[in-house]
C-alpha cells in the first residue's frame, strides 16, 4: 500500500512539474490512415500532369474528407518526378517521390501545417482493380 502511495505521490509531483513547465498534451505519435482518392480529374500541359482527388476514409462512411492535387513531372517513359498535395480536416501533407508505375508506389511525406506541422512518414500507394480508385496508407510519424 506504501508503494503505490507513492507511487502517486511521483506521479502528481511530475504531473505538477510538467504543468508548472508549460507542458502541453502528449502528441499522438506515430498513426497510419487509411483513405482512398477518387480521381475526378486528369490534365496535362506544359509537360506535367495533373489529377485532382477527392480524399474518402477507408472504407468510405460518409462523403469526402479532404482534396488532394497531384502534380508529375515526366522524366522518361516509366518514370516521374510526382508531388502530392492533401488537404484534411486538420491540416495539409505533402507527399513527394519517384514514381515508376502509377500502379503500386510509395511517397515520402515532406511536410505538414496544422495538425500535421511536425509530419514526417510515407505512404503507399496501390491502384484498386486497374479503376481512378487509389487506396493509401499513410505512416506518420513524429507528430
Amino acid at each position: 500500500m506504501k508503494v503505490l502511495a507513492l507511487g502517486l505521490a511521483a506521479l502528481a509531483i511530475g504531473v505538477a512539474l510538467g504543468l508548472a513547465a508549460g507542458a502541453t498534451a502528449i502528441p499522438p505519435g506515430p498513426a497510419s490512415i487509411k483513405v482512398t482518392l477518387h480521381l475526378e480529374k486528369t490534365t496535362g500541359a506544359n509537360g506535367r500532369i495533373t489529377r485532382v482527388f477527392k480524399v474518402f476514409n477507408r472504407p468510405a462512411y460518409q462523403g469526402p474528407i479532404g482534396d488532394a492535387v497531384m502534380v508529375c513531372i515526366p522524366a522518361r517513359a516509366s518514370l516521374a518526378a510526382c508531388r502530392l498535395y492533401t488537404s484534411l480536416r486538420r491540416g495539409q501533407i505533402t507527399f513527394d517521390g519517384l514514381v515508376s508505375s502509377f500502379g503500386f508506389y510509395r511517397l515520402a511525406v515532406t511536410g505538414g501545417t496544422g495538425y500535421y506541422d511536425t509530419v514526417g512518414g510515407s505512404a503507399v500507394f496501390g491502384r484498386i482493380n486497374n479503376s481512378s480508385v487509389w487506396s493509401v496508407v499513410i505512416d506518420l510519424q513524429g507528430f
